[in-house]
């Protein structure tokens, strides 16, 4: 017996898994970041939740915790931080084909993103 899966189920087992993982970040950004999650409402963190899906899948990062962390540096420097002009930093390790494990191409954007903000408040003087 041979099980076959339409492309129409295949379609909404993704948008199950989806769904439940946006269910599981929304608790998490909104003890993170709680005044942005405010701020925008739950309908509009869920919708920034999903651009930062589609935004991590365009970088190839598509684990779960990955994925997550992407869309916590989204919420820590701005929606559109992998384009922003002064954060360079950005999008030179999203574009490093060296870097080949989402994990390691993460760990690179925590340690330059922390660098940023040590070299900003250094520039503030506090």
């Amino acid at each position: 017996m041979t099980i076959r899966i339409s492309s129409q189920q295949m379609d909404a087992f993704k948008a199950d898994a989806i769904g439940r993982f946006i269910d599981s970040v929304i608790p998490h950004l909104q003890e993170c970041f709680p005044e942005a999650c405010e701020e925008l409402g739950e309908q509009d963190t869920r919708e920034v939740v999903r651009y930062g899906i589609d935004l991590a899948g365009s970088y190839g990062i598509d684990r779960e915790v990955c994925v997550c962390e992407f869309i916590d540096l989204m919420f820590l420097f701005g929606v559109e931080f992998d384009r922003d002009p002064d954060l360079p930093w950005a999008s030179e390790i999203l574009q490093d084909e060296s870097i080949q494990e989402q994990g390691a191409l993460l760990e690179h954007l925590w340690e330059a993103g922390l660098e940023s903000i040590e070299n900003q408040k250094a520039l503030q003087g506090t």
